[in-house]
């Protein structure tokens, strides 16, 4: 189970909607920490809208350093 900080910003969500669940959890569960420096799972999710793509910012599972993940738009 992944926990949300706070609500994404409206576009951000509805970029987020369309991804099935399955996908959610596989790209919330492989996120990269340079302080850890693996793959890690990202908690405490929110999302914004950068031009076309949507950037996942959260903290690492392991040591709580901040990480970020962005998901390019069509």
């Amino acid at each position: 189970m992944f926990i949300y900080s706070q609500p994404f910003l409206p576009e951000a969500q509805q970029f987020w909607d369309k991804i099935s669940n399955q996908t959610k959890q596989k790209i919330l569960a492989n996120v990269w920490c340079t302080r850890c420096g693996v793959g890690v799972a990202m908690i405490r999710i929110t999302g914004t809208i950068q031009g076309e793509s949507l950037v996942l910012h959260g903290h690492c599972a392991s040591c709580g350093h901040l990480v970020a993940r962005v998901l390019e738009g069509p």
